[in-house]
């Protein structure tokens, strides 16, 4: 009985933190490289600072971190359904802390 409570438990926190994260999805002003600026929906991930951007319209980007201050950033092309990785590494933009820069190619996300 102790287990079957436990799993109850667990399963509840586990919807719980879900939620907390969706909830907390919001409308900014995204910018991205060869795109501009346009209005998104900014949708926090993993409780690590990872999170994604999407817009009606506009391919979707995943910014994944490392946990070295890093990142890696996705691509979801509109209507694909896969991700692609795209190449390098992310650092947070010292100048734009709303941004995440590849020097490598050089490009840039930011959520405002």
């Amino acid at each position: 009985m102790k287990k079957f409570l436990l799993l109850g438990f667990l399963a509840i926190g586990a919807i719980a933190a879900t939620t907390d994260v969706k909830a907390a999805s919001r409308t900014v002003q995204c910018w991205v490289t060869d795109v501009g600026a346009y209005p998104c929906t900014f949708t926090p991930l993993y409780r690590d600072g990872s999170f994604k951007i999407s817009a009606r319209g506009h391919d979707t980007y995943i910014v994944e971190m490392n946990g070295s201050g890093t990142a890696h950033v996705f691509l979801q092309i509109r209507g694909q359904g896969r991700n692609i990785s795209l190449p390098g590494i992310y650092y947070r933009d010292r100048a734009d802390r709303a941004c995440w820069a590849n020097y490598d190619p050089a490009f840039r996300i930011c959520a405002r």
